[in-house]
């Protein structure tokens, strides 16, 4: 007489779906700022590209070069961090 071991395969649970999250930008995360503090940091990043665009107007375009770059690099990517929406549970 043999003795023939059955395989079986373990039963798994369903996937446990992740908790429902809304997203907000005006609300404060663990990850992000309230309204306060983005609308701080927005003015902490325009209010220098206005200082060089108004310097690079008075000395002739010397800043203008540095205006451009904080306008068109530095901005756009602050400015999308700042403003990019925070998750938080439903209750």
């Amino acid at each position: 007489m043999t003795a023939t071991a059955t395989v079986t395969r373990p039963v798994s649970a369903a996937p446990a779906l992740p908790p429902p999250v809304v997203r907000t930008r005006w609300r404060k995360t663990q990850t992000t700022f309230g309204p306060t503090g983005r609308i701080i940091a927005t003015l902490a990043l325009v209010i220098p590209f206005i200082v060089l665009v108004i310097a690079g107007i008075l000395t002739g375009g010397l800043e203008l070069g540095g205006a451009a770059l904080w306008g068109f690099v530095i901005m756009p990517w602050g400015l999308r961090d700042v403003w990019r929406a925070g998750q938080l549970p439903v209750k």
